[in-house]
């Protein structure tokens, strides 16, 4: 049934979830959560160049298990992220490039416009993926 496969969906959203490669950030905290079949990344802190590598490994994890369980978006809440320079922001450059290829679900950033870096950053970010990724604020 409909609801059965739904519920499936559930889970191995929630088991993908709660399977991610640890996180070696020093002043990045990322906490994932899902609800139905949205998987949704919350982030608090600050990063930076030494954060790039292991942030675009983390994205690129859940990007693999959004794509194995069929999640029809991923929300980024980065709200309460004070701080992203250029090198880590690439980390979701390379992520999106693997969004576009797989044409399967689609990014919402969710953004706090009050702090400059987002306001300057996360729309332009988002052109690297037209169609696929869209800024909320």
């Amino acid at each position: 049934t409909i609801r059965a496969s739904l519920a499936r969906v559930f889970d191995d959203v929630t088991e993908a979830v709660h399977q991610a490669p640890p996180l070696p950030f020093d002043s990045l905290t990322v906490r994932a959560e899902s609800a139905g079949n949205e998987v949704t990344l919350r982030m608090r802190g600050t990063a930076e160049m030494r954060d790039s590598a292991p942030l675009a490994d983390l994205l690129l994890h859940y990007h693999r298990e959004a794509m194995r369980v069929g999640a029809r978006s991923v929300a980024v809440d980065l709200r309460e992220v004070d701080f992203m320079n250029s090198s880590a922001l690439n980390a979701f450059v390379r992520w999106f490039e693997e969004v576009k290829g797989a044409h399967s679900y689609q990014v919402k950033l969710q953004a706090d416009t009050s702090k400059r870096w987002q306001r300057g950053s996360l729309h332009a970010l988002a052109t690297f993926a037209v169609g696929h990724v869209t800024v909320v604020a």
